[in-house]
């Protein structure tokens, strides 16, 4: 089961979340994010959001979210705070961990020490600011009627096939997740549908590949409107290479 598989903590991203977090508009925002590392949360709190929840089927996600914003506070040096997280024993850590450098490249709060201890400010002033919840994004039930301004699923979706019986199209999960996000998305509101690791033409193909959901063409079939458009920047792998995102625009 994807509840069981999905475990490991990711103690950093590993995506160039300011690729794509500094053309959106997070002030005064609400926010629905999935991810292990709350690093989509702690950029958007960097970015100004009122406030942020983080949904995800990690069962370690919130108190290793937790752990790594007291470690923030305790240290005034960003170096020393990442020394001290992947040096941590107390959870099960993905091997996926980009270097100190790299990371300066990818995520805002560490690409100048100045932002980091905004961030560190940020985080003492205000505890509340993020909510995490233990779920399924497949059955997204629990948030009730809650609307949100702008949802990051990072790329959890190209992982569909791990959450669906064999029997069940993919792209028709999509298109019923895609409907029950957008009711929970505020008017001019934006979804991050998808993230792709250096995009090449096997994203645009529909032959086979290893995710179902790697196919942009058949997605945007599945996303059924004309208000998605997909968003290169500098891939965090790969200087001569770009990464993306599909989003989709609420008008």
């Amino acid at each position: 089961m994807a509840s069981e598989i999905f475990q490991e903590v990711y103690p950093f991203t590993t995506e160039s979340i300011n690729g794509y977090f500094n053309k959106i508009d997070f002030n005064d925002k609400s926010v629905l994010t999935v991810g292990s590392s709350s690093d989509q949360a702690f950029n958007a709190i960097l970015l100004g959001a009122k406030n942020i929840t983080v949904y995800d089927i990690n069962k370690n996600t919130s108190f290793f979210g937790k752990l790594k914003r007291q470690i923030i506070i305790e240290n005034e040096d960003p170096e020393k705070m990442y020394q001290e997280i992947i040096s941590s024993t107390k959870y099960p850590y993905s091997r996926d961990i980009f270097d100190y450098n790299s990371l300066t490249k990818m995520n805002n709060y560490m690409t100048t020490k100045s932002a980091y201890l905004k961030l560190r400010e940020l985080l003492i002033e205000n505890n509340t600011k993020i909510n995490y919840i233990i779920g399924n994004i497949l059955d997204i039930a629990t948030l009730k009627d809650n609307k949100y301004d702008i949802i990051i699923l990072s790329n959890v979706l190209q992982y569909i096939d791990k959450f669906i019986s064999k029997e069940d199209n993919p792209y028709d999960t999509l298109n019923k997740l895609f409907l029950s996000l957008k009711s929970h998305l505020n008017d001019d509101g934006l979804i991050q549908l998808l993230y792709y690791y250096g995009l090449s033409s096997i994203n645009y193909d529909y032959s086979s590949h290893y995710y179902s959901t790697s196919s942009i063409p058949r997605c945007v079939e599945a996303f059924d409107t004309d208000s998605i458009y997909l968003d290169e920047f500098s891939s965090c792998y790969n200087s001569k290479k770009k990464d993306a995102v599909l989003v989709y625009k609420k008008r």
